[in-house]
C-alpha cells in the first residue's frame, strides 16, 4: 500500500498530504536527479474567509462546514491533470470528496455534502503547477 505524494518532470516545490497512522513506520522513495528535501508538518491554520488560492500543489488550512451541503466554485489554470479533494480534518485516509478531477483548465461549481460543524481542508494537485482558487 502506498501513497503518491508528488509527480513532476522538472523542478518541484509544493505541499501535499499523506495519511499516517500513529505508531506505524513509514519510508519515502524518491526518484530524482539533484538535491531534494522532505519536511513533515501537521495540517494547521484556519482559512480566513470564504476562499483560498495558490499556485501548484497545496494543502490548505481548515474550514468549518457551515451547512450539510455547500457549493464550491473552482478556477484552475493548469493544462494538465488537476485534482482537488475535500478531506475531513481528523478523518481517515479515504474520508474525502472529489471536488475536481480534470485534464484541462477548469472553471465551475460543485455541490459537496459535508457535515455541518465538522472541519475540512483541501488538497490541490496539479502536474505542472498553475493558479487555482476555491471559493464558497
Amino acid at each position: 500500500d502506498y501513497q503518491r505524494l508528488a509527480l513532476s518532470s522538472g523542478i518541484y516545490f509544493g505541499t501535499t498530504a499523506a495519511y499516517l497512522e500513529k505508531g506505524k513506520k513509514y519510508f519515502f522513495v524518491v526518484e530524482t536527479e539533484g538535491n531534494w528535501s522532505i519536511q513533515i508538518n501537521n495540517i494547521s491554520g484556519t482559512l480566513p474567509g470564504n476562499y483560498v488560492s495558490g499556485y501548484g500543489d497545496g494543502v490548505t488550512g481548515v474550514f468549518t462546514a457551515s451547512s450539510n451541503s455547500m457549493i464550491f466554485s473552482v478556477i484552475m489554470d493548469a493544462d494538465t491533470i488537476n485534482s482537488i479533494k475535500v478531506f475531513e480534518y481528523g478523518g481517515g485516509r479515504y474520508d474525502y470528496e472529489e471536488l475536481v478531477y480534470e485534464s484541462d483548465p477548469y472553471s465551475g461549481s460543485k455541490l459537496i455534502y459535508l457535515t455541518k460543524g465538522k472541519k475540512y481542508f483541501f488538497v490541490v494537485q496539479t502536474e505542472t503547477g498553475g493558479y487555482w482558487k476555491i471559493s464558497w
